[in-house]
């Protein structure tokens, strides 16, 4: 997906930024196993690991938790409510 349609994505679904984490990796399956599989889980395949990478920053600017990092290759955006 491109930039512009992920933000839209994530904005539709988050109210409050700050009841939710994201970020970026190169494996949504263990990624998700690390937060400890929380149910509210949504990820995202970015377009390239650049844009993965702003949007990340993006939404974290936004109050959404989360960190930089995301591994070798991280093309995935993911984003959960922290419950």
């Amino acid at each position: 997906m491109n930039e512009d349609d992920i933000k839209k994505f994530i904005t539709k679904k988050v109210q409050r930024y700050d009841d939710w984490t994201i970020g970026i990796t190169e494996n949504p399956k263990n990624r998700k196993d690390g937060h400890g599989n929380p149910k509210r889980w949504h990820k995202l395949r970015a377009s390239s690991e650049s844009v993965a990478r702003r949007i990340e920053k993006h939404f974290i600017s936004k109050g959404m938790k989360g960190g930089t990092g995301g591994g070798k290759d991280p093309n995935y955006v993911y984003f959960f409510k922290n419950e």
